[in-house]
């Protein structure tokens, strides 16, 4: 009797320590399973956005040797045409957007790429999005011309108003100067904008369903 006793209170102190186990280890277990899930390394840069910003930027960089060596700056502003590749040396931002301010122009250059530096390191999903490389190249690109001379090299133009002068302000609107850099910014931004529309709609289509 004294025996079936003891093993009967053994196996009762077993079980009633099995649950106290199973909750502290639940316990120790699940901040450890949420901090792994929240605490992410950095995505890395895939091999296809590298190489997608440095061919954007080599032809960028290209482009805009070959239009030193081979475009004439005094003939910038005496275009005739609605399309013509023609030397012209903007202070401004992307087409010559706060021209008459260059050094304001400078900073706010300096500032947003240094605005998507921080949004890049922090968000993943911009990390990924396909028009950031675009984005980098336009801006490294343009940057490195205000470094090198003081301004941005643009070579190609667009008369926006040829076709119908009355209607464009002549003061505002034409002449038009951009360069590739001026390209890569607008085609990434318009990326990026996609990019973030199709990830919002996503999101709602998963809250509502």
């Amino acid at each position: 009797m004294t025996v079936g006793a003891d093993n009967d209170a053994g196996g009762f102190r077993g079980a009633s320590t099995l649950p106290i186990q199973k909750a502290e280890e639940g316990a120790n277990s699940e901040p450890q399973r949420r901090a792994g899930a929240g605490m992410h390394p950095p995505a890395p840069l895939s091999l296809n956005a590298f190489a997608a910003f440095i061919a954007a930027l080599a032809l960028d960089r290209a482009t805009k040797v070959w239009a030193l060596s081979n475009l004439d700056a005094a003939l910038s502003g005496k275009e005739s045409s609605f399309f013509a590749l023609s030397l012209h040396f903007n202070a401004g931002l992307t087409f010559s957007l706060l021209k008459e301010f260059p050094a304001a122009a400078w900073w706010l250059a300096l500032a947003g790429a240094g605005f998507l530096g921080i949004v890049c390191l922090k968000n993943r999903m911009v990390r990924s999005a396909p028009g950031i490389p675009l984005l980098w190249a336009g801006a490294t690109g343009n940057l490195m011309d205000r470094v090198m001379y003081g301004h941005v090299v643009d070579w190609i133009y667009v008369d926006a108003g040829y076709f119908n002068p009355e209607y464009f302000n002549p003061g505002y609107f034409r002449p038009g100067y951009f360069n590739l850099a001026d390209i890569w910014l607008c085609v990434g931004f318009c990326l990026f904008f996609v990019q973030c529309a199709r990830s919002f709609r996503s999101c709602k289509t998963e809250a509502e369903s």
